[in-house]
């Protein structure tokens, strides 16, 4: 469960992704951590992911307590990887505030290695990529499930054209809009 509750904020968007690999509420609170949740929730490597996993203790250069709260830990379905936590930021925040995050992102990396965790920074140069664009179309058509037949039926039309596009698929299969649109949430 998350330790830090993702406050309301009228400055960016907040919000709580509907996802079946969340362990517990999986609320963010940028645009940013939202299409990572999403990445998250297609990936089929991941096993679950739990946002605001931990609290990370610290003191700073005057000695002072601070403490720190990664954005996501990540576990994997093959077990051969360490669990991850990760940071989700703008790259024009990480620059414009490296001097202070720094301090807090070290700490991050020693508590998190004590636990066998990796840590890690992620950008919206590793996010936002045409891949996330394909997720975005894709999720919901995982999310909403394949009528086996249609399954079926549409595996046996791509073994006898072997080569061809989604387009053309559809048209060698039916000329019947109706059809076809029943059919095409199972070719997704």
């Amino acid at each position: 469960m998350p330790v830090r509750k993702i406050p309301k904020n009228y400055r960016c968007i907040t919000g709580i992704i509907s996802a079946q690999k969340a362990v517990g509420e999986a609320g963010y609170e940028a645009s940013l951590e939202r299409d990572f949740l999403l990445l998250l929730e297609f990936d089929p490597d991941v096993k679950a992911f739990e946002v605001q996993p931990l609290r990370v203790n610290w003191r700073d250069q005057s000695g002072r307590r601070r403490r720190y709260t990664p954005d996501c830990r990540v576990e994997y379905i093959d077990g051969l990887r360490k669990p991850t936590i990760f940071e989700i930021k703008f790259r024009r925040s990480l620059w414009a505030d490296w001097n202070k995050l720094r301090q807090a992102y070290r700490a991050a990396v020693h508590a998190t290695a004590m636990e066998g965790f990796r840590f890690k920074i992620l950008t919206e140069k590793e996010i936002r990529t045409t891949y996330l664009d394909c997720v975005k179309f894709l999720l919901p058509f995982v999310r909403r499930g394949t009528d086996h037949a249609s399954k079926q039926f549409i595996l046996s039309a791509i073994d006898k054209v072997r080569i061809t596009s989604p387009r053309e698929l559809m048209a060698g299969i039916s000329d019947n809009p109706a059809e076809n649109a029943l059919l095409l949430p199972s070719l997704w």
